[in-house]
């Protein structure tokens, strides 16, 4: 019986885990396309200071879209926190 209880609870950590590994890849790809998104707007603005361009560049983000995903979580009533899980999982 214990052992059932506690296989449960190791299966439990493991699929919370990679919950949360995946959630960290979707916001580290999320904050390096951010970054080229501003890198690149830095060089426009370059490109436009030497005269290589005839328009000031309009900067391009994408904070818009994460807060419609954020309030698609809040409808679910499901809270989302950030954790740093640290841990030996023996089997």
């Amino acid at each position: 019986m214990a052992n059932r209880r506690l296989k449960s609870s190791r299966d439990q950590q493991l699929k919370d885990l990679k919950v949360i590994n995946e959630k960290r890849r979707q916001r580290k790809q999320e904050l390096e396309v951010e970054r080229a998104n501003v890198r690149n707007f830095k060089k426009e603005i370059w490109m436009f200071h030497q005269g290589l361009l005839k328009e000031y560049p309009i900067a391009v983000s994408l904070q818009p879209n994460i807060k419609e995903e954020k309030s698609l979580v809040n409808t679910n009533n499901k809270k989302e926190l950030n954790v740093i899980v640290k841990g030996i999982i023996i089997l």
